[in-house]
């Protein structure tokens, strides 16, 4: 058939049918050296071999195609894209039955069907169809009725469906040809081969415009049934069928099988027959060729038409007609299913596949298709049916090379209801080839929840795929959803169908198991299995001490636990025999010891367990230990503290409250008090005050003699032992006590202090009944000296002196002395300067924070800091380094408190250097500033000039100050202001823009600060004069600096 054509030819050979003879090579008889029966090799099938194994192929898809009536597909090719052609006969509703294609993409969809009919629109019959993937044709071969006679056709069509040409044979001799196979060559000619009459064979050859090349006839002497033809790599051409031979018996028919060899010219290369004596029949149907071209002929293998002596068979030959071996297997059911139909091998492996027809299962009249499988010495595998419900049959078969397979034949959908009349549809299925898919389970699983030994079988018996070669067994920590490098490896290449994981920790798992054959792999369903052991029995001990632990601090110690993560404790005053009753301690420990601290939980005789613990996922394992461990708890009191809360110092009546804090684990108190320190409570000077469980006592009468000290102390009492407080004491009136330290100051007195009123403040004197004040002029070291005054005497804390007590700038010198009758204590010698007690000016410093360097208008502010102690200041000027104020050429221009001074226009400062100084004054002397220069406009030379001849004037006293200054401001302030205007006019008149010019000389502020006098000047409001004066105003000496040359 035409899918077993090897389509891979190694050399082109179309050249040579250019140059092929026009005379047919008919053939007569056989070949004696050749024939004969063979009995050697026939293994006799037992009755096992009735029990079929019906399981399912990794089926793609399938189809079911209906026109008009019954519709066969007979067999199938597929193209190069995948494309899927199935070849077959077609009913049509005016012309009967009809040679019929139906192309479907790799998907199993549709894409075009074509039906073919012959001249006298009869029962025309499509039996095979090839694809031509070289010049993109199909082939259907078959016949046609054209009255009263059949003949063998080829039709021929473009992949995409459009009708090309066909091409009839028809006998001379009148007799009827049956088309059954056609095959293409790798140079795209085109071969059909059929039946013509009852004894002769018939071959044609066309190129792909339809020209008949050659054609032969093989004559038989006997009746003969063609059945197949395939094409190898160099053009040979392999026929099958098998005819009829007389026997001794009338009643027993034999038919012989039949395999010829032919070469591209259909010259004969070998003819062989297949018989044999013990039976009698062997019928060929189907042929094909193994990767060293062996031939394989399916078939039947029969005995007197007994069906139970029917079977399934295949021959082997040598590529030089040579006998090699036969085979047989299934026993025939009844007579349409007794046999193969098709033969197909996979190069690769030259595994075998065969399709036929068995009995189904749904009921009496119910066929299932059915595919089995032959290893590559023809061993049976196993097989796959296909089940449509009711009367399925397999005709046609394909294999390629990535492992589909395609099956075609006819179903009879509605055989139960309608067993009459039976109406076919085409059926077509497509499968995978690879291992099919599978179920993986976890078959060790311990009780639980989880499986608690850490060892698990996997399994995947029960479905394992019937085709695959070998395992591998993957796992990982979370969910597996495909086949990828992360993966952990278990096992690769085990052919079992479990594998036993042992040791697994603890956790989650995921295993997925991939089974592979020769045309790829699947792979199972991911199976979750999670280990989780509960921890193993273990005891608990303890280290505390015995009989009594006197801190509540002790160890706990326990073994280890198997499969344990952490450890928690619990613990409770009663035998603790589940830890669900008890206390939780302390959780997530990971060691196998821990430090209990159960000080401030009082004595009680205490029980501890341990439970260990496992946690994965979301479960949780745990186990008690086996044994309760027992601590008795017996802490003596705690340290605590004695005190008084209402006991003045001193007291003075004698009646207090004392106060303590709570001694832990004490049941009683015992107050004890002396006239002395305590040190033993047993002394027979000290007496019990008070005994019982208050936490205070208040002492409601004097105890013993005023004036002393009194001493207590606190024993707390438990009956693991004592603890004693601190000894308290209280100062009851004043015994023998003088006054303690204090000391004197004042908070509001200035520094000096300028009025001499001001508060003098002392801190209290413990004991203290009485303060005296007193003052003087010098330090006082005794307050007995008659030069130091009394100017207080009372119980009060301060003094106010509301009048200067002496005169101004004086340092004063107080001190105070406290009083009781047991003595005196004297306080520091605090002092308060009131005025300046003949203290200098201090040290200051002249500046100027505006002056231009140099200033082009002689116009600037001087400023100096303040000098402490200073009345007064007064301002010199000099053209020449001032080092004496009085010197002639240093002249004042200020006198008075302020720190400042403004030298306007009214000083008439000419283009020099002019030196400045501050003297700062009070009645006890002066200090003076640095010297500070200014440079004035732009001095010639580099020497002093004269001061001007107005200031001279004043100065040699030729005319007054007020005259002078009148002429100074008209002389000056014009020759100042004409020299300043014309110099900056003709800069500007050098100025194409002047805005873009000031714009890009100044920065953003200053440039503001220029708008409204530019917007006025630019609408002529003011003119350029008044544009100067206007910017010199707002920007000082900033707006000289731009016009500097």
């Amino acid at each position: 058939m035409h899918k077993k054509s090897n389509k891979k030819l190694k050399s082109l050979i179309g050249v040579i049918f250019l140059v092929l003879c026009i005379t047919p090579l008919t053939l007569f008889y056989f070949k004696d050296n050749n024939f004969g029966e063979t009995k050697n090799n026939i293994e006799t099938p037992n009755k096992e071999d009735k029990n079929l194994l019906f399981t399912s192929l990794s089926e793609r898809w399938n189809d079911s195609y209906s026109f008009a009536g019954t519709e066969i597909g007979y067999n199938i090719d597929i193209d190069s894209n995948g494309n899927v052609y199935v070849g077959g006969t077609f009913t049509h509703p005016t012309e009967n039955y009809n040679l019929g294609i139906i192309k479907y993409n790799s998907n199993g969809q549709i894409l075009w069907n074509r039906s073919f009919n012959g001249p006298a629109s009869g029962s025309d019959s499509g039996y095979d169809i090839t694809v031509d993937s070289v010049n993109n044709r199909v082939y259907v071969a078959g016949y046609t009725y054209d009255n009263p006679y059949w003949n063998m056709t080829l039709v021929q069509y473009t992949t995409d469906g459009v009708y090309k040409w066909n091409q009839t044979w028809s006998s001379s001799n009148g007799d009827s040809s049956f088309g059954k196979r056609v095959a293409v060559n790798q140079t795209g000619y085109v071969f059909i081969a059929g039946k013509t009459g009852d004894k002769q064979v018939s071959i044609a050859c066309y190129d792909v415009n339809g020209t008949n090349v050659e054609k032969t006839s093989i004559d038989f002497d006997t009746e003969f049934q063609f059945s197949d033809m395939v094409i190898d790599n160099e053009s040979n051409i392999y026929i099958t069928g098998y005819n009829y031979t007389e026997t001794p018996s009338e009643f027993i028919n034999k038919y012989n099988t039949v395999i010829g060899k032919y070469d591209c010219y259909l010259n004969e290369k070998w003819l062989s027959f297949y018989s044999n004596d013990e039976f009698n029949i062997t019928k060929s149907r189907a042929l094909a060729l193994d990767n060293s071209n062996n031939i394989y002929i399916s078939g039947q293998l029969g005995k007197e038409y007994s069906f139970d002596t029917t079977y399934w068979h295949i021959i082997k030959y040598d590529n030089e007609g040579n006998f090699l071996n036969n085979y047989t297997f299934f026993q025939g059911i009844f007579n349409e299913q007794d046999n193969p139909e098709d033969i197909v091998i996979d190069k690769a492996t030259n595994s075998i596949y065969l399709i036929g027809t068995v009995n189904g299962t749904n009921h009496a009249l119910d066929t299932d298709v059915m595919i089995a499988k032959f290893n590559h010495d023809v061993k049976y595998l196993f097989n796959w049916t296909w089940d449509g419900g009711d009367w399925d049959n397999g005709y046609g078969l394909y294999l390629n090379q990535e492992g589909k397979i395609f099956a075609c034949g006819k179903r009879d959908v509605d055989l139960r209801t309608d067993p009459i009349y039976q109406d076919y549809d085409l059926l077509i299925i497509s499968y995978e080839l690879r291992p099919e898919s599978f179920s993986l389970a976890e078959v060790n699983h311990s009780p639980g929840p989880y499986d608690e030994d850490g060892v698990i079988i996997l399994n995947w018996s029960v479905n394992a795929p019937i085709d695959a070669i070998n395992y591998t067994v993957y796992n990982y920590s979370s969910y597996i959803s495909e086949i990828n490098s992360s993966l952990n490896k278990n096992a690769e290449g085990i052919t079992d169908t479990n594998f036993t994981v042992g040791d697994l920790p603890d956790g989650t798992y995921y295993y997925i198991i991939q089974a592979f054959n020769e045309y790829g792999n699947s792979s199972s369903n991911c199976q979750e299995v999670t280990i989780g052991r509960t921890p193993g029995t273990f005891t608990v001990g303890e280290n505390s001490t015995k009989p009594y632990d006197s801190d509540g601090i002790f160890w706990l110690n326990w073994t280890n636990s198997p499969h344990a993560e952490t450890y928690s404790i619990y613990y409770d005053s009663s035998e603790i025999a589940n830890y669900g009753d008890a206390i939780l301690y302390e959780k997530y420990i990971s060691s196998n010891q821990y430090k209990i601290n159960l000080s401030t939980l009082g004595n009680v005789n205490w029980y501890f367990t341990i439970v260990a613990n496992n946690t994965f996922e979301d479960g949780y394992a745990e186990n008690q230990a086996i044994n309760n461990v027992n601590v008795s708890i017996g802490i003596s009191p705690t340290p605590f503290t004695l005190l008084s809360q209402d006991a003045d110092v001193p007291d003075l009546d004698g009646l207090f409250t004392l106060n303590w804090t709570e001694s832990t684990y004490a049941d009683n108190y015992s107050l004890y008090w002396s006239l002395e320190e305590i040190s033993d409570v047993s002394n027979p000077n000290v007496s019990l005050l008070y005994n019982g469980t208050k936490l205070s006592y208040y002492v409601d009468e004097l105890l013993g003699p005023y004036d002393d000290i009194y001493y207590f102390k606190t024993i707390s009492e438990n009956q693991f032992g004592t603890n004693e407080s601190n000894c308290f004491n209280v100062t009851v009136g004043y015994p023998g006590l003088s006054p303690t330290s204090f000391s004197l100051s004042s908070e509001d007195a200035g520094e000096p202090d300028i009025d001499g009123l001001f508060t003098l403040n002392w801190t209290e004197s413990t004991y203290g009944d009485n303060y005296s004040l007193y003052w003087s002029l010098e330090e006082i070291s005794d307050v007995s000296n008659p030069n130091v005054p009394l100017l207080y005497k009372g119980p009060r804390l301060s003094y106010y002196i509301e009048e200067r007590i002496g005169e101004d700038d004086m340092i004063y010198y107080f001190t105070v002395i406290s009083q009781n009758q047991f003595g005196t204590n004297k306080s520091n010698c605090f002092n308060v300067t009131v005025g300046y007690p003949g203290v200098l000016p201090a040290a200051f410093t002249l500046d100027s924070s505006d002056a231009g360097d140099p200033d082009q208008d002689g116009q600037f502010t001087l400023t100096w800091s303040a000098s402490t102690y200073a009345d007064n200041y007064s301002l010199y000027i000099s053209t020449s380094e001032i080092t004496n104020v009085n010197d002639s050429s240093v002249q004042l221009l200020y006198n008075g408190t302020e720190t400042t001074y403004e030298i306007t226009e009214a000083e008439g400062l000419s283009d020099d250097v002019y030196y400045f100084k501050v003297i700062a004054e009070n009645q006890f002397g002066n200090n003076e500033s640095n010297t500070f220069s200014i440079t004035v406009g732009n001095p010639s030379g580099g020497g002093t000039e004269p001061f001007p001849w107005w200031l001279q004037a004043i100065l040699t006293g030729i005319i007054s100050a007020t005259a002078g200054l009148v002429i100074k401001i008209s002389y000056s302030r014009y020759k100042k202001r004409k020299e300043l205007l014309e110099k900056i006019s003709e800069q500007l008149d050098k100025v194409d823009d002047i805005e873009k010019f000031l714009k890009d000389k100044l920065g953003f502020e200053e440039w503001q600060k220029l708008q409204e006098p530019l917007n006025q000047y630019q609408k002529q409001a003011i003119d350029q004069k008044d544009l100067i004066k206007r910017a010199k105003k707002e920007l000082g000496d900033q707006f000289m600096e731009l016009f500097k040359s």
